[in-house]
């Protein structure tokens, strides 16, 4: 997978993060209880969402350094 795949996940969690936030603060003025409980569950799901998108841009991006620092330490011992 790209980074810059990688990168457009890791900004639609954001976004649907954000949303999912701004749903519950609308429900929490004046939802039902089980509303407010079910948007929270949304909130926490896309939260796992986001924090998955996120890890794995990380992890690749840390790969790719290796992988750059690699290359480059074996072009400077031949």
């Amino acid at each position: 997978m790209e980074n810059s795949d990688l990168q457009a996940q890791v900004k639609q969690a954001q976004a649907a993060l954000q949303m999912a936030e701004a749903q519950l603060a609308e429900a929490q003025s004046g939802a039902r209880p089980q509303e407010i409980e079910q948007t929270k569950s949304v909130v926490r799901q896309t939260e796992l969402k986001y924090n998955t998108a996120l890890d794995n841009y990380e992890r690749m991006n840390n790969l790719m350094k290796k992988e750059l620092f690699l290359c480059n330490s074996m072009k400077l011992a031949n």
